[in-house]
């Protein structure tokens, strides 16, 4: 036995991926040509298939390049892996320890040196070597570093080889810090007590002399006054690379940043004769090219506010006892956790958290004894970027009593709009009658298309344009809620609104406005193909991605900054208009390269329009369609303030989820399309929310409010659309109405799945505070009970063991139940799950058990666009996954699978791992049930009981039955008895 388990382990040795570091900083991951095709047809050992597994995901990431035996990563890639995916690839441990620095010679001259002492595990030395992302003192004592101590390192190695001067060895000092800011634990002795900054742009501020002229500064957006800049501007060299020292300050200016310097220094003062004329058209005297100017605003936002949380709500409870025992945690929104991160090292272990929370699909972080939601990436960022601008803002307030302010987003500009919280200031008259009474009933012309649409796709259209035209006691419809069931052709309906409009509008001689498509990232480029798809000849006069691997940079002006951070707040919450930073180039002053021009269709993202708000709410739309609306369900979001502001002819949410959470989500999207419509945000709540438990009453509750709506919103299903459509059966492990009971859906835990289960409920009573931790780790242990041990949750090398190790589970033991029947049918399946290792498991497990090969993993960060040639993107897996004949097996997380993706090569769908908000789900289970689909869809749900207690998989299916039945109360099929055809539309 102990020969057996030798030879095991030098076989593991030898048969598995190492890594170099090249002299660039980059990792290399290789091994044997003969292995790599090995671990390809999942014939090498369990150890190297698990570490090619990994390395594939990072590739379908874009974070990894294939070569011909290896994978190649960057530095600041290997910096940022997980723990699980670190061990896995057998990376030195993570360094926990400090760097203290020793700071020598004048920062004025070249003998001017940093060293760097390392001190960790009772060490301290100067005696070490960076390569690349890894940290050696000896051959014994290496450690991966995190993103900013690699930074940091790599600073210093530049600054070595440089020429030293003032300027590279301030620049070196800067380069620290801002490691610092960002979670380093760097001590930098006497320059903790000295800003060393770096703009990235100059914009312009103005004070008023005695006589009235108006005298310029620029603004390099750190705590320089004017009359501070003024009495020390005789710094400023005429060449580039130079320094301006004000107190216990230092800016530092590069080329770029000093041709702007420059730039303000040559008309620094406007006479009092010339002021009006200034304001009016600042760049008549100031390159905008060169610096941010104030350009004016549209009449459709006042002005610019500092933002502020609004729309208090009380936090929706569950009423699930997950434990017999204890209160269901609180989990709350992830924006929410902002206001716990009192510390720069508070900081770093959030990031860190969240870091190995979204690396392993994870759903929910524990943070500060609260626990928070994931509902998308972009909303962590957003969270992550509040929480910094805010210690940044406390730490550089050098002033005693604000030391530890920790006022929310206190340099956070948003435009300044009625919110519409408490009060409302314009009450819109209801829209009365149904649908047909709103139709627009005039003719179209679909000549100018290639295929003719579908009769319910002609009343859609029919419908947009009539909200266009529809008028409420003389004020217009601003918007309407396109709720249609997935798969029914809201961006067909959408564009075709657009091309109808532009129509009418060239026949009455009018200005055909731009149009605007607010999308998630995924989409951008499907938006666009779509043009070419629906259209002979496209009406737009050119589509702009208006992103940063787009078109953004082309209408950006030079060096501008995202408009939330550039504006100047000097007194007050205020700025109005006029007085406000654009960084894109719109309105007159730019003729040649202006944004907003008639015909042109823009298509951006919600994060660009958080950053860019002012600028587009500036812009006259005529249609703006919001996909995937639920994005601004948060009134409490950048993002969704700024499309509250966005000024247009008609707003379009398209959304087949309106409410994914309560019936607050469904006024947030309803009060950006038509504010007022249902009331303020209080009296809404007060109105639909009900404090009681009964489930009747809440779905009594949700039918009064699509009562309320009317016709302001179109809500349509595939089943009832679609004549050639086949039919969906979902089958679950449990007894219920809404579905087919399964009885080999319905599983017991038992033997060591079972006495783990029992282990984590007895120890709840040890965990203080939350419960979450156990939450997530009996929902582990419902997968598979060795999955929350990430050494032994290995795929057995041995075939005939492989489907006994996965049987071990019971839910794991259905989902082979199910394959096995799929596989007799011939047909194809895709596995949702979340938990990357269980994905990686399922990968390795399934494709060996079923001849497969390696199985196609689809996650949430893998990319919508080919980058490289090399780069695995999500139509090239999903193409490759249909081509194949037969059966086959796709695993995805819903989280990716919530938009746009369409895979109706497979017709079985298996829900494993179930994510919380069941609009994701019924999105993920849409991907292969839409138009194109020609088989019947089967969706199957495994449900793991316990003997003697109410189960996690009982619960949370109890848990989202709950929500689903509220948004089907709400987003009730449009009662539309009469087909186009009979309304005389199509004949």
């Amino acid at each position: 036995m102990l020969k057996k388990l030798f030879g095991k382990l030098l076989k593991r040795e030898h048969e598995s991926y190492k890594f170099q570091v090249l002299p660039d900083g980059d990792v290399v991951f290789y091994t044997d040509p003969a292995l790599f095709r090995n671990a390809e047809e999942l014939h090498a050992t369990d150890w190297l298939i698990h570490q090619h597994i990994s390395l594939k995901m990072l590739v379908e990431q874009d974070s990894a390049e294939q070569i011909p035996n290896g994978f190649a990563l960057k530095g600041e890639v290997v910096s940022q892996l997980d723990s699980d995916t670190r061990s896995l690839l057998t990376l030195p441990p993570l360094f926990e320890g400090v760097l203290i620095a020793n700071v020598m010679g004048e920062v004025r001259r070249s003998n001017f040196t940093v060293e760097l002492k390392v001190c960790i595990d009772d060490i301290e030395t100067l005696n070490w070597k960076l390569e690349g992302p890894i940290l050696r003192l000896s051959e014994q004592k290496k450690y991966t570093l995190t993103l900013p101590i690699y930074q940091a390192l790599r600073a210093l190695e530049r600054h070595q080889s440089d020429e030293k001067n003032e300027f590279s060895n301030l620049a070196l000092i800067e380069s620290l810090q801002t490691s610092v800011r960002s979670g380093a634990n760097i001590d930098l002795q006497h320059f903790n007590q000295l800003k060393v900054l770096r703009p990235n742009t100059v914009s312009l501020q103005a004070i008023e002399d005695c006589r009235g002229n108006l005298i310029l500064s620029p603004n390099f957006g750190v705590e320089i006054t004017p009359e501070d800049y003024h009495s020390r501007k005789g710094q400023i060299s005429s060449g580039a690379n130079t320094a301006l020292r004000s107190r216990d300050t230092i800016v530092l200016l590069d080329e770029q940043t000093m041709e702007a310097t420059q730039e303000i220094i040559k008309n620094d003062v406007i006479p009092k004769s010339q002021v009006k004329q200034f304001l009016k058209s600042p760049t008549a005297y100031i390159n905008a090219a060169l610096v941010d100017l104030d350009l004016g605003f549209s009449v459709r936002v006042k002005g610019a506010t500092k933002f502020r949380h609004c729309y208090f709500n009380d936090q929706n409870q569950s009423e699930i006892d997950w434990f017999g025992e204890l209160e269901e945690a609180e989990l709350k929104d992830f924006c929410d956790v902002v206001s716990k991160v009192s510390s720069f090292e508070a900081l770093n272990s959030l990031e860190s958290l969240v870091r190995d929370a979204i690396s392993t699909n994870a759903e929910v972080v524990a943070f500060e004894g609260s626990d928070y939601i994931i509902n998308s990436v972009d909303e962590v960022e957003e969270a992550l970027r509040k929480a910094k601008t805010k210690l940044l803002e406390s730490r550089a307030d050098t002033a005693e009593s604000r030391e530890n302010d920790l006022v929310l987003d206190n340099d956070i500009a948003v435009v300044d709009i009625e919110l519409n919280d408490e009060d409302i200031t314009l009450n819109s008259p209801k829209l009365k009658g149904a649908i047909e009474d709103v139709l627009y009933k005039g003719d179209l012309d679909w000549s100018n298309y290639k295929f003719d649409p579908f009769p319910h796709q002609d009343v859609g259209v029919r419908w947009l344009i009539g909200m266009k035209k529809h008028t409420l006691d003389n004020q217009p419809v601003t918007g309407a809620l396109l709720a249609d069931d997935m798969g029914l052709g809201k961006t067909f309906m959408s564009l075709s609104s657009i091309e109808h409009y532009y129509r009418s509008c060239d026949e009455e001689r009018l200005t055909c406005k731009p149009a605007l498509i607010v999308a998630p990232l995924s989409l951008l480029d499907n938006w666009k193909a779509e043009v070419e798809k629906f259209f002979v000849l496209s009406p737009f006069k050119d589509v702009i991605i208006l992103q940063s691997s787009g078109d953004l940079n082309r209408f950006k002006v030079k060096g501008a900054k995202a408009e939330t951070k550039t504006q100047q707040f000097e007194v007050g919450d205020h700025i109005d208009d006029g007085h406000i930073n654009y960084a894109l180039k719109i309105g007159s002053n730019y003729p040649l390269e202006r944004l907003d021009v008639p015909k042109r269709l823009v298509i951006t993202t919600y994060q660009t329009l958080r950053d860019y708000q002012f600028s587009l709410c500036k812009v006259d739309w005529s249609f703006v369609i919001f996909d995937e609306a639920q994005n601004t369900k948060n009134p409490n979001t950048l993002q969704t303030r700024a499309a509250k502001g966005l000024k247009a002819e008609l707003k379009v949410m398209a959304t087949g989820t309106p409410v994914e959470n309560s019936l607050c989500d469904f006024w947030c999207l309803m009060d950006t399309a038509m504010p007022g419509y249902l009331g303020s945000y209080q009296e809404f709540r007060a109105k639909y929310t009900s404090k009681s438990n009964d489930d009747g009453e809440k779905a009594r509750l949700g039918r009064q409010l699509r009562l309320d709506v009317g016709p302001l919103m179109l809500r349509r299903l595939k089943e009832d659309n679609l004549d050639n459509l086949p039919k969906k059966e979902i089958y679950v492990g449990i007894e219920g109405n809404d579905w087919t009971y399964s009885q080999s859906l319905d599983k017991p835990l038992k033997d060591s799945q079972l006495e783990s289960y029992n282990r984590a409920m007895q120890s709840i009573k040890g965990e203080g505070g939350s419960a979450l931790p156990i939450l997530l780790k009996l929902r582990n242990i419902s997968l598979h009970h060795e999955l929350q041990k990430a050494d032994k949750f290995i795929v057995p090398e041995e075939l005939r063991n492989v489907r006994n190790h996965m049987s071990a589970s019971g839910k794991l033991d259905a989902l082979l139940d199910t394959l096995d029947t799929i596989k007799q049918a011939n047909e194809k399946v895709i596995i949702f799950c979340i938990n990357k290792r269980l994905q990686r498991y399922l990968s390795i497990a399934l494709g060996r058990i079923f001849n497969l090969g390696i199985v196609s993993i689809i996650n949430g960060e893998t990319k919508a666009v080919e980058t490289r040639s090399c780069s695995a993107t999500r139509r090239s897996l999903i193409g490759s996954f249909e081509a194949k004949v037969g059966f086959n097996i796709i695993i995805m997380s819903p989280v990716a699978a919530g938009t746009g993706l369409t895979v109706v090569g497979a017709n079985h769908v298996v829900h494993l791992e179930r994510h919380w908000n069941p609009a994701k789900e019924a999105q993920a289970t849409d991907r292969a049930y839409r138009i194109g689909q020609t088989k019947d869809v089967h969706v199957y749900i495994p449900v793991l009981h316990h003997p003697n207690k109410t189960s996690f998989d009982v619960n949370l299916h109890h848990l989202l039955s709950r929500k689903t039945q509220l948004k089907d109360a709400v987003v009730t099929p449009e009662d539309v008895s009469k087909k186009a055809e009979d309304w005389g539309f199509i004949g």
